[in-house]
């Protein structure tokens, strides 16, 4: 059995795909196997897979469906086909360094509580292939992606450092050390310990299936905190994201900017299942402590939905229609629950900056 699983779920990534099965097998750790779903690609994806797969020593399983699922649909069942200690969930528009998934595997050996841990996930411009091809290193950015997940009194929750410049941030984030504890990571390119995921799951789900794409590792990463899990970033483990929208910063105004960079569907999603994601896991306790960042926050997002999103109130309604199963979640997420609401709180009141 192979000691870590990679389930990759791609969608029309054709383009991608030579980059990324270049980069697993130049791997420095080769003890793996992938997994793949393709969502009813029309690019030619599939192939482009099965032609990859023939030069790779490591086994892959490709699996072809007409419908797309989405990254939660196509995840949830490729994790009921994981037996390994480790599971690498991995994006279609990545490159990783060659010792990425090594420092994965040591970072959660070396942690026996750990459920998660990720590597400095840098912006990737893979435009800059189209017209220089053989420009590889010349694509990658010294922008950061994601460092992890940060969670703020208000429960909005962004990409740690996103945007910033690695060069002039190293220095200030290196005194956190080398690998870095995060309230959770995020879905680009993260290493789970099979076992954590399995005790947080919605029976066989371990990714709320009525999320389809957008906040589900958000609503992991809390799930797996309420269970007394850490979660981790290796700063010395590099992998680049061709990411198609940067994720919403600290301020209001560049959450703004984010939201129009993104389609109505991804807004509709992002919004719905941030709300869902908040209902499920709030400590209430904690709620009244800090509900005045809360309803700010919600109250700011209403006045903006109502005058420049109206298309997104869709996903209230749904809530709405989903209320008893968001309760029956919320039911099984409580009987999961080892850490107080005074443990959980750390991560917004005095974690790193």
């Amino acid at each position: 059995m192979a000691n870590v699983t990679i389930n990759l779920v791609t969608w029309n990534g054709a383009r991608y795909i030579p980059y990324l099965f270049d980069s697993l097998r130049k791997q420095t750790f080769q003890d793996f196997t992938v997994q793949v779903i393709d969502n009813g690609s029309s690019d030619g994806t599939g192939a482009a897979i099965a032609a990859e797969a023939e030069k790779c020593t490591f086994p892959v399983h490709i699996t072809t469906q007409e419908m797309n699922s989405g990254f939660v649909g196509g995840h949830n069942q490729l994790f009921t086909q994981t037996q390994s200690e480790f599971v690498l969930l991995c994006n279609q528009d990545m490159y990783l360094a060659e010792s990425y998934i090594q420092n994965m595997v040591q970072a959660l050996t070396m942690r026996p509580n750990a459920a998660a841990v990720s590597g400095r996930l840098m912006r990737w411009d893979f435009a800059k292939l189209a017209d220089a091809p053989g420009a590889l290193e010349q694509s990658f950015t010294q922008y950061i992606d994601t460092l992890g997940l940060r969670i703020f009194r208000s429960r909005r929750v962004v990409d740690w450092y996103a945007g910033g410049r690695w060069p002039d941030l190293e220095s200030r984030i290196a005194q956190h050390g080398r690998v870095i504890g995060v309230f959770g990571v995020s879905g680009a390119l993260p290493m789970y310990r099979t076992a954590a995921l399995r005790a947080v799951a919605f029976g066989d789900d371990v990714f709320d299936p009525t999320y389809f794409a957008y906040k589900e590792d958000v609503d992991l990463a809390w799930r797996l905190r309420l269970n007394g899990w850490s979660a981790f970033t290796d700063t010395t483990a590099v992998a680049y994201h061709d990411r198609s929208a940067a994720e919403g910063g600290r301020t209001d105004t560049a959450a703004v900017r984010n939201r129009k960079t993104k389609s109505s569907s991804a807004n509709y999603y992002s919004y719905k299942n941030h709300i869902a994601t908040v209902l499920k896991n709030l400590y209430w306790k904690n709620y009244l402590k800090d509900w005045p960042w809360i309803e700010w926050y919600e109250f700011k997002k209403f006045i903006y939905l109502m005058i420049f999103e109206f298309a997104t109130w869709k996903g209230f309604w749904q809530l709405i229609l989903e209320w008893s199963t968001i309760r029956q979640k919320r039911m099984h997420v409580k009987q999961l629950r080892k850490i107080s609401a005074n443990e959980l709180r750390i991560w917004w009141t005095q974690q790193q900056q």
